[in-house]
């Protein structure tokens, strides 16, 4: 199989008593997160600098990739 077939796409659950959102994965691996996915589950990061969004796991950095096509997460950005 392709590497693209082995990206998966978390459970968005929007913590509305907090300013994150958590990400339900059952599984290790390679995961992607849409600026649509995210908004279309209530948290919304129009404008959001990319270089502001943080991945942690149980309060640890995680190393996380943002691609987006100016320095301004939005539609179309992963």
């Amino acid at each position: 199989a392709n590497q693209a077939s082995r990206v998966r796409e978390p459970n968005i659950v929007v913590n509305a008593s907090s300013a994150g959102v958590n990400l339900k994965v059952n599984q290790t691996g390679l995961y992607r997160v849409t600026f649509e996915a995210l908004r279309d589950a209530g948290f919304d990061l129009s404008n959001v600098l990319t270089r502001d969004l943080k991945l942690t796991n149980r309060g640890l950095a995680v190393p996380v990739y943002v691609y987006s096509r100016n320095t301004r997460f939005g539609a179309g950005s992963v």
